[in-house]
């Protein structure tokens, strides 16, 4: 085995739960059964021998709901005219309206942001009545079950 030579590493090491990293300069000495010390004093054993790691079965993904999202109150006849605005859903933490917004993305549509109040709705803007089946199919196949529809100008 070659002599020890002095190497700068981060050493991540997760027992009971615990993660501790030691930084700095680290040496190995002795042989492969040494100790590997980590320069802010942890000395860490090396001894033990590693264990194989054995792929547990991944359970099978639960089918996702592709039929056509249900608009409420209802999806407006066609000869209405007019547009209409489309609510896909309304948070109240950032990061889920971020994420319904990336997958109304992923159905092919264009989204925008509302606030009303503590609520960041995602909503679908100036749809006309015969849209409104359409993107209730796009938006079923990326998994939204309901939505809410309402004319333009009208509040919620």
């Amino acid at each position: 085995m070659a002599s020890a030579k002095s190497i700068t590493r981060v050493v991540a090491i997760i027992t009971s739960g615990l993660m501790m990293v030691a930084l700095g300069n680290a040496q190995t000495q002795g042989s492969n059964t040494g100790t590997l010390r980590a320069g802010v004093g942890t000395v860490l054993p090396q001894s033990q021998p590693l264990r194989p790691v054995v792929e547990q079965p991944q359970p099978e993904p639960e089918p996702i709901d592709t039929s056509p999202t249900v608009i409420k109150p209802g999806i407006p006849p066609k000869e209405m005219g007019g547009t209409y605005r489309i609510q896909v859903g309304a948070y109240t933490v950032v990061l889920n309206a971020v994420a319904a917004f990336d997958k109304v993305i992923e159905a092919g549509l264009s989204p925008l942001y509302e606030r009303n109040g503590e609520y960041l709705r995602v909503v679908l803007t100036n749809v006309r009545p015969e849209e409104v089946s359409a993107i209730a199919e796009k938006l079923g196949k990326v998994g939204f079950r309901t939505a809410l529809i309402r004319a333009e100008g009208e509040e919620w």
